[in-house]
């Protein structure tokens, strides 16, 4: 008598596994483990459910599942999480119904903070449910010794504008349903913009790719936006008209429609809302609506003999991370 197939076998890790599945709100399949509130996508890269049930299933095999095998398990799964509940799905920072705020730290083992006006606390289940990108980088354990007097030793931002950059972190880090104004870091050259840039990026949502270069269409900005809390575009030398309106709309968080891929009926809606950084020596052509959405913190020069190399930085960062956090 043959024994089970390679489909029954990948579906039997799946449940030995622990898993529970669901839909987003945009019709998106997931899966997620038991009091856990970080989800996995059934599709994709190394951290979806598919890459992780092949690899079990090569652990105890010693080979690779069969490319049919998988496609017949995702069908079945997808099939749970269609008929599943249907949740709201975050990136990185979310207020759950009690109006506490959940930041998802990006680490392995799942933490996350839970953050209410009496404190904070590590957990790792039990709030909203988070979904990461290739782009959710790890953030540090906040020390319990908080002290953002070390994040400002590390920045030359006048005494007056700092508390606007203050502002800024706090609506990027605890009102994630509100909107965010825009960040915009300008000034000569010499004057480290994209370096102070990196390091309010990093403070709050790190990724493999702090900064980058202004987008050149709606499609590409839409697929960069969506897939971090911060997005920080660096060296920008003109706002275009459709960029100034990329960036209003994220800023609130209205939609953007789209026709669907493929189909010449059917659309897609983008919509969500992110907190953007710009830096750039005088960022020419903003109109007015973004301009009205711009909190502009003008930087000034830094002379020789208090420049650091980027190692002796790098480590001062290091240290001075979870306490800023």
């Amino acid at each position: 008598m043959s024994g089970p197939s390679q489909a029954e076998v990948l579906l039997t890790l799946a449940d030995t596994a622990g898993y529970w599945y669901g839909t987003s709100t945009r019709g998106e399949p997931f899966a997620a483990m038991l009091g856990e509130s970080i989800v996995r996508p059934l599709r994709g890269g190394r951290g979806s459910v598919r890459a992780e049930l092949a690899r079990m299933y090569a652990a105890d095999h010693g080979r690779a599942p069969s490319a049919e095998a998988l496609a017949d398990t995702m069908l079945t799964l997808e099939g749970r999480s269609y008929a599943g509940e249907e949740r709201d799905l975050h990136l990185r920072v979310a207020r759950d119904s009690v109006g506490a705020i959940w930041l998802d730290l990006g680490t392995r083992d799942c933490e996350l903070v839970r953050i209410t006006a009496g404190g904070w606390q590590i957990m790792r289940g039990g709030g909203p449910l988070f979904r990461r990108t290739r782009l959710t980088g790890a953030l540090p354990k906040p020390s319990p010794d908080g002290d953002l007097s070390r994040l400002r030793e590390l920045l030359r931002i006048d005494d007056d504008v700092w508390p606007l950059v203050v502002a800024w972190l706090v609506c990027v880090l605890l009102l994630p349903d509100r909107p965010v104004p825009v960040l915009a870091l300008t000034g000569e050259q010499g004057t480290a913009k994209s370096w102070q840039s990196r390091l309010l990026v990093l403070l709050a949502d790190p990724s493999d790719a702090p900064l980058r270069t202004a987008p050149r269409d709606v499609e590409s900005w839409a697929v960069a936006a969506s897939a971090s809390r911060v997005v920080a575009l660096d060296n920008v030398s003109r706002v275009e008209p459709w960029l100034s309106d990329a960036l209003c709309r994220a800023s609130t968080g209205d939609g953007m429609v789209r026709r669907a891929l493929y189909t010449s009926e059917d659309v897609s809606v983008l919509a969500f809302r992110r907190a953007v950084l710009v830096n750039g020596i005088a960022l020419p052509g903003m109109r007015g609506d973004l301009a009205d959405r711009l909190v502009r913190v003008t930087l000034g020069q830094i002379a020789d003999d208090q420049r650091l190399d980027e190692a002796d930085m790098a480590a001062r960062w290091d240290r001075a991370h979870p306490v800023a956090l």
